[in-house]
């Protein structure tokens, strides 16, 4: 029993040298980037589609609402629609050096009547970053009554892609606790904006869109 009782208060006081070490790392945003840095650094062509500029900002087809800023509070938010055809792709990135930046986007689509019944993993081809592992949102499956809709996401840190808001969290944490500094995270979200979109044709595209993104970067998106 004392054993017991002694590995008990190790396990214990090294979770609380862990936690005390992970507070005292405070991001290092000496680098920190700027939403303009995202718009000049993000692609504006993806294979055949053309992004559409906004009225307000010719560098984004629309604004993120004020209260998403307040809550996540990134470096920037960059909104850009791109369209081909009868086609189109509402492409979203957030970067930020903070774990708390990053949200579960379910409860994003949920609050703004987006409902999806079922997440899958999947892996994206690109030319230029491998397979990229992946989150699929899917709705309106077959027989449904309701219309089909898709969405994409996934994350990067400095050095891999995750699929996951947790796979991410723990990246950013494990990069303060073994290098002790932070580094920055990016969140991609990917939703077909026409009827009927195939989850070939989106992941198709989401991988056209990476490796643009890569050329138009230097590797940081």
């Amino acid at each position: 029993m004392a054993r017991l009782t002694s590995r008990v208060y190790v396990v214990a006081a090294l979770v609380l040298a862990t936690g005390v070490l992970a507070s005292g790392l405070k991001p290092d945003r000496s680098g920190a980037k700027s939403e303009p840095w995202m718009e000049e650094h993000l692609p504006r062509q993806v294979g055949s589609f053309s992004f559409v500029p906004g009225s307000d900002n010719p560098n984004q087809t629309y604004r993120m609402e004020e209260s998403t800023y307040e809550l996540l509070k990134p470096y920037g938010i960059v909104c850009r629609v791109f369209r081909f055809g009868g086609e189109a792709y509402d492409a979203v990135v957030i970067a930020s050096s903070s774990r708390e930046t990053f949200h579960d986007p379910s409860v994003c689509f949920s609050g703004q009547g987006w409902d999806f019944d079922r997440f899958e993993r999947v892996v994206i081809p690109t030319a230029t970053r491998g397979g990229v592992p992946a989150t699929l949102a899917v709705a309106g499956a077959s027989g449904g009554s309701g219309p089909k809709r898709l969405a994409l996401y996934f994350y990067k840190s400095d050095r891999v892609f995750v699929p996951t808001t947790l796979a991410i969290k723990w990246e950013l944490f494990k990069a303060q606790l073994t290098r002790r500094r932070a580094v920055d995270g990016v969140f991609y979200r990917f939703i077909p904006l026409h009827p009927n979109p195939s989850r070939e044709a989106l992941i198709s595209f989401v991988g056209e869109f990476l490796d643009a993104a890569n050329a138009s970067s230097d590797g940081y998106f």
